[in-house]
């Protein structure tokens, strides 16, 4: 999820790959209007990964290769883990609630 996301084509076609390769989702944020915000690349879910993309990413950005190791050591089973590493599912009240404490409404309204 995205407040802006670049469309310069070789961005564009790195999310497209992310998305086909790993079923990754894509969703612009209308942070004014949370209900118009947009799916860009629904999210999918895959049996199989792509290596051949893996292996480029892991590559490319020590970040993501980390991110892997954490993905393969994750235990659904160890709630204090879960709870940390991923963030809690707000509803559209709350989201909006975050958006203004973080400034992020701010952000934008000053920057159009």
């Amino acid at each position: 999820m995205a407040l802006n996301i670049s469309e310069e084509d070789e961005f564009i076609e790195a999310l497209q790959k992310l998305s086909l390769s790993f079923g990754i989702g894509i969703i612009k944020l209308d942070a004014k209007n949370i209900s118009q915000s947009k799916i860009l690349a629904p999210a999918r879910f895959k049996t199989q990964m792509d290596y051949s993309v893996v292996s480029e990413l892991v590559g490319k950005n020590n970040i993501f290769s980390k991110f892997l190791k954490t993905t393969v050591e994750f235990d659904p089973e160890n709630e204090s883990r879960y709870s940390n590493e991923f963030d809690k599912i707000l509803d559209d009240e709350s989201f909006e609630q975050h958006l203004k404490t973080k400034k992020i409404l701010n952000f934008l309204i000053n920057h159009e």
